[in-house]
């Protein structure tokens, strides 16, 4: 089939050089001062065994610009914050693509992306692989899990027989809810922690203090996907359902260095998301799709959710504070103490 991806970060270019040796045909949308260098240098992907792959797909300025290639599908890999501005561009230009995948994190994109083009043009769709952003068109592989795809969508099928065939590891998962939700989850595990203690997961999973906020925040997520009827399932190599028995019913003593080990190796030499924007001085962060979709979700159904209120909102107060970064720096002792205040507080009441 024929691919329109937005972006060339470490998504789009890991998904743009696998489908082009597949032999499928990829437009690649990236900005004005963008553009020109891949239209020169190409895209590239460092593989699992070290080599490296150069691909050069068309490249286009702009949505519209990449629509007149009449893709097939439409891949959404970006931050959620540009959801809704991407999707716009969608609005009168139905008639030039048959699909949007949303590959996003966070459970909200899927909802945005349908009030523009409809709920029938809406693949959904998470990626579990690993896969770290090194230049721009530049991307290395980390770790090789593979790609859940909902399998309720007609063109589901041929989308499987491409990724497949681009050794992506596709896995056709019909409860899409389940899969979001659950992808969600996995997203939480050690991200915001990572970004305001400045340590990689695998050290905060092996701290007492840090494994209880991690299991505090897991225990809310799950408890308001329990009250919307949504489960956790297993992930394209990713055994969410043994993680979440791990940490909800093993006793601290036994499942935390377990989860350290867990999470230590997991990312591959790749920090959290949280991590590298918060400590790159971007001036947003995805927090507010991830543990506000939590707080959001559990204002609705009637659950408290204390810490993953205060992990965003902390978040928040960091962006452009090395100052305040430096507080909080190999210290959830006083993470710890910013939760307990902010429950206290009452302003993350459901």
């Amino acid at each position: 089939m024929n691919y329109l991806i937005i972006g060339a970060g470490a998504i789009g270019t890991y998904l743009g050089v696998s489908l082009m040796d597949a032999g499928c045909q990829v437009t690649i949308v990236e900005r004005d001062e963008a553009s020109a260098q891949l239209r020169k240098d190409g895209i590239t992907l460092e593989k699992l065994d070290g080599s490296v792959q150069r691909v050069f797909p068309s490249v286009a300025e702009n949505i519209i610009g990449g629509l007149a290639q009449k893709p097939d599908v439409v891949i959404f890999a970006m931050k959620s914050f540009d959801t809704a501005a991407a999707a716009s561009q969608l609005r009168d230009q139905l008639s030039l693509f048959k699909v949007v995948l949303c590959l996003q994190n966070g459970v909200e994109n899927e909802a945005v992306i349908a009030e523009v083009v409809g709920g029938g043009k809406v693949m959904t769709g998470s990626i579990s692989s690993a896969v770290e952003r090194t230049g721009l068109g530049q991307a290395r592989l980390e770790r090789l899990r593979g790609i859940g795809i909902g399998s309720q969508h007609p063109l589901a099928g041929a989308l499987f027989t491409d990724f497949q065939a681009a050794a992506l590891k596709p896995m056709l998962i019909r409860d899409a809810s389940a899969m979001k939700w659950t992808k969600m989850l996995s997203n939480l595990l050690g991200n915001a922690t990572a970004a305001i203690l400045d340590m990689p997961p695998g050290a905060i999973f092996a701290h007492p203090v840090g494994y209880q906020i991690e299991r505090r925040q897991i225990l809310e997520a799950i408890t308001v996907m329990r009250k919307m009827g949504i489960r956790v399932i297993n992930l394209p190599g990713t055994p969410m359902v043994w993680l979440k028995r791990l940490m909800l019913i093993f006793p601290a003593g036994l499942a935390r260095p377990v989860l350290a080990k867990v999470m230590g190796s997991g990312r591959g030499n790749k920090m959290p998301s949280f991590h590298i924007d918060l400590h790159a001085g971007r001036p947003r962060l995805e927090s507010g799709y991830l543990n506000g979709a939590v707080v959001r979700f559990g204002k609705r159904v009637g659950v408290e959710t204390p810490v993953n209120a205060a992990l965003d909102q902390l978040l928040q107060e960091l962006i452009g504070r090395p100052d305040l970064q430096a507080e909080y720096k190999a210290n959830p002792e006083k993470l710890f103490a910013y939760i307990r205040q902010f429950s206290a507080s009452g302003k993350a009441g459901a």
